[in-house]
């Protein structure tokens, strides 16, 4: 693959983009409700996995050895090999809609489900899975990701609290290791708590919400720097650079419609490029392992996958 490649691939938005850990395949998830994989130089359809008649796919990830492929749809929760075309297995998270999907380093795959607040956790790869379920209180759940913290795997919940009458508008960060979901875990006011990016070497976590992003010390939990942006956020990921560590957002330039890619430096946050690309707005983006390529998703089911020094240049 050079520069960049475009190409047409779901009826209806773009729902989720994940590579496969090596970086030779992407996924895509779709409002048309479809997971496809794509070669990655080529741009070529290797597989399709229906996962629904009517309804959207709202999230995908693969597992860190990439023999898994794990997707939500509805209430249901979809897991396939990647190797064995035979072999899947099928859960219903029960509570209600699943907005999210991801594995841990050590296998255990998480769902997050907006209302009631809760996530779910299982081994899919187990032939006697343990479900466990953790509720989150009166929040709204709107995000989560896998750290690394303290040598343990620890999830950070975001969730945001609106009472209109009571004049509450708030968004906290909610903290627990996966072998302590029973615990009390660490609890953080916070001002963004949707989309969530750890930093390549772990050290950061950025989080955002409509127009407002902070980055996170995971070692202290601490706020290391919070700006504003001009477009509303609907994906974010760190990629390793040449020589610094970059941060890009996607999202819609609400007045013009066309999607906007902005680049900014991973610790100051400072804008380094912006560029405009698909034509009715971003809704997905991923990166590649190693940071060479860049994938993003539209509202109009194109995906565009470009290499970071393409963006850069």
């Amino acid at each position: 693959m050079s520069g960049s490649i475009s190409f047409q691939a779901h009826q209806g938005s773009v729902t989720a983009l994940e590579f496969m850990p090596d970086g030779q395949i992407v996924a895509s998830a779709g409002q048309d409700g479809t997971v496809r994989m794509w070669e990655v130089k080529t741009g070529t359809l290797t597989r399709e996995l229906i996962v629904q008649q009517t309804g959207e796919v709202s999230s995908l990830a693969f597992n860190s050895e990439g023999n898994l492929l794990a997707c939500s749809s509805g209430n249901a929760i979809k897991v396939w090999s990647v190797t064995d075309k035979e072999w899947s297995r099928n859960f219903d998270a029960r509570l209600g809609k699943v907005f999210r999907v991801s594995f841990s380093p050590q296998g255990e795959l998480a769902a997050g489900i907006s209302y009631p607040p809760t996530v779910w956790l299982c081994h899919p790869s187990l032939k006697d899975e343990s479900i466990r379920v953790k509720a989150l209180g009166t929040h709204c759940l709107e995000g989560f990701v896998w750290a690394r913290l303290g040598g343990q795997d620890c999830l950070i919940c975001g969730s945001h609290l609106i009472q209109e009458q009571a004049g509450l508008d708030r968004r906290r960060l909610d903290i627990w290791c996966s072998d302590a979901l029973n615990e009390q875990g660490r609890r953080i006011e916070s001002s963004a708590a949707e989309h969530f990016a750890l930093s390549p070497d772990g050290a950061f976590c950025a989080v955002a919400s409509d127009r407002r992003i902070q980055v996170l010390n995971t070692d202290t939990l601490g706020k290391e720097m919070e700006v504003s942006v001009s477009v509303p956020i609907s994906g974010m990921a760190y990629c390793k650079g040449p020589s610094f560590a970059v941060l890009i957002l996607v999202g819609c330039d609400i007045a013009a419609n066309p999607g906007v890619i902005e680049v900014r430096d991973a610790r100051s946050l400072t804008l380094i490029k912006k560029v405009r690309a698909h034509d009715l707005g971003i809704r997905s983006i991923a990166v590649a392992r190693d940071s060479s390529v860049i994938a993003t998703g539209g509202s109009a089911g194109d995906i565009q996958l470009w290499k970071l020094e393409e963006l850069l240049r």
